[in-house]
């Protein structure tokens, strides 16, 4: 999708002597070569290196490699084993990578198959090393050209670049204490360490993804040290860790082996991401690193973590709450990654990481009232990692991961999974409930709502959004419509929302609309004007036993 391959240049083949095989460019992504029925070729070329995080690129202090935008694969082999060997540039002293070394093979490292060649980037530079040890586990940070630490049976190494005058001017003990306390929260609520070695890279402004041994991660060594901007560093670096577990291992069946060429399209990153999300929190509250109130509403600030109640805020906020479901987010993210159709006005569209950290949220709460707190979506992700990841060596289908809540829970959760695949609103106050808790919901404020967004457009007034189930719905309008008059004036959007100021919900407005050229006239019916821009969680004064055990048991710290 990214077409890596138009940073292909001086490509060329040749046999085991050296002569060169005639080949051709097939298409965007595939070069054939004449093999002239040799068993051995060899083909060369060249990157161009790029700029963005999902490229290879190359400084004068470093470079990096993005693997699907470096290595070329023989078609239909996918899953052939591999070997590499890097020669990295004169006075570069180390390599980071979640590939394994060869022994006795200098710089050399190796993966069964192409998928997991891939699926590891790999640093060149001088990088400094801190040693730590999660469960018997080696875990390191490399050295800097400056001096530092031997690799000694390294089995996890955590990898730092600094690539700017103050960004080793942190406080390294906290720092490793943090990444270390973080290790053990998510290993023990897992109950296993699926690797045998794990590979911080943690690069500058390199963009954080996840892989099956290592993770790539932004840094800024002054966010140690502020309270605030660290616990978001953090719930970043939980995120990304821990789908070393949910994605990685724990994931849906399309998820690997992948097909290189098209998309991978599931319904569950819902799932993938959103649980991910709500598992960045958990680890981190479990691990001491983060606070009720912390995880509750936030830490606050532009650089802040946002809370479940941020998440909550953010996502009912948006005007695609009201069009898309989890599942539709998950299934289209590449339409909409890719310049896919936005049908139009404001992104009519959910992040699948806001609403299924939501899920997530709702689904545990349930589960564990209905198991009188005997079980929670913690069984449920170590359910699916012991028998679809280690037992049957598969991800896991939709229904098979419902199953396993339901068996969890020992009841059905038709509703729950509904909020999955529809556009139903959410009943914050019942889930919260189950664990004692109170939530502020958006209050009505006066006026009346159009139940639709407008904004000026060439001087037009133009309806950009219609929600479902409402007055302006019901009427017919739709997006794209232009408001030619409402009430019999013409009005700017200004004017427009002072209209609604002075008018109540169930009250009545005519609308002139333009639609294709043709003028329609309709009555409107107002809905409830609602402050939708903050929620809030507090405990309730007087919980009853189960109450107060779910929420012990879900909020407990180390």
């Amino acid at each position: 999708m990214q077409n890596y391959a138009r940073s292909v240049t001086n490509f060329t083949a040749a046999d085991a002597a050296g002569r060169t095989l005639t080949w051709v460019k097939a298409d965007t992504n595939t070069w054939r070569v004449q093999s002239d029925g040799v068993s051995t070729l060899t083909v060369s070329y060249d990157i161009i290196p790029g700029q963005a995080a999902a490229q290879t690129t190359l400084s004068q202090s470093s470079g990096f490699i993005a693997p699907t935008a470096t290595y070329m694969y023989l078609d239909g082999q996918i899953l052939h084993p591999v070997t590499v060997t890097i020669k990295p540039k004169e006075g570069w002293m180390n390599i980071a990578t979640g590939l394994d070394p060869v022994p006795g093979r200098s710089n050399t490292f190796s993966a069964p198959d192409f998928d997991i060649l891939y699926d590891c980037p790999t640093l060149l530079g001088n990088l400094e090393v801190i040693p730590f040890e999660v469960e018997g586990v080696h875990h390191t940070v490399k050295p800097t050209s400056h001096g530092g630490y031997e690799e000694q049976a390294v089995k996890v190494k955590i990898h730092h670049e600094f690539d700017g005058p103050n960004l080793g001017q942190f406080d390294h003990e906290k720092f490793v204490s943090d990444l270390k306390r973080m290790v053990e929260s998510a290993t023990a609520l897992m109950g296993d360490i699926g690797y045998e070695h794990y590979t911080f890279i943690v690069a500058g402004r390199n963009a954080g993804i996840e892989h099956l041994d290592e993770t790539t991660l932004p840094f800024n060594g002054s966010d140690v040290s502020n309270s605030i901007r660290n616990k978001h560093w953090l719930s970043f670096v939980a995120h990304e860790y821990f789908h070393n577990f949910n994605v990685k291992r724990i994931r849906p069946i399309v998820l690997g082996p992948f097909d290189y060429e098209h998309e991978n399209r599931t319904h569950m990153l819902w799932v993938s991401e959103g649980f991910t999300d709500y598992y960045a929190w958990r680890v981190l509250r479990r691990a001491g690193l983060m606070d009720v109130e912390d995880v509750l509403n936030g830490t606050g600030g532009a650089r802040g973590f946002p809370g479940l109640a941020g998440a909550i805020a953010s996502y009912e906020n948006a005007p695609g709450h009201l069009y898309q479901s989890a599942a539709e987010a998950s299934w289209t993210t590449w339409d909409q990654r890719f310049g896919g159709p936005n049908r139009g006005g404001p992104r009519l569209t959910i992040s699948y990481y806001d609403k299924g950290n939501i899920i997530g949220t709702l689904l545990d709460l349930k589960i564990r009232h209905e198991s009188q707190n005997r079980k929670s979506l913690d069984d449920v992700m170590r359910g699916i990692y012991k028998e679809y990841y280690q037992e049957k060596k598969r991800g896991f289908t939709d229904q098979e991961f419902r199953q396993m809540c339901e068996r969890m829970a020992g009841a059905k959760l038709d509703e729950a999974f509904d909020y999955v695949y529809t556009t139903k609103p959410l009943d914050y106050p019942k889930y919260f409930d189950y664990a004692g808790l109170n939530i502020e919901m958006p209050k009505e404020l006066p006026g009346a709502s159009f139940c639709g967004l407008v904004r000026d457009n060439e001087g037009k007034l133009i309806l950009t959004a219609v929600e479902p189930v409402s007055g302006t719905a019901q009427a017919g309008l739709r997006a794209q419509d232009q408001i030619v008059t409402a009430n019999g004036a013409t009005l700017d959007a200004a004017a427009f929302s002072q209209l609604l100021d002075s008018k109540k919900p169930g009250e009545q407005i005519e609308i002139v609309y333009n639609r294709a050229g043709a003028t329609n006239r309709v009555k409107v019916t107002l809905g409830r004007k609602l402050d939708r821009g903050k929620f809030t969680i507090t405990p309730q004064a007087h919980p009853n036993a189960l109450q107060a055990a779910i929420l012990k048991d879900w909020l407990r710290g180390p």
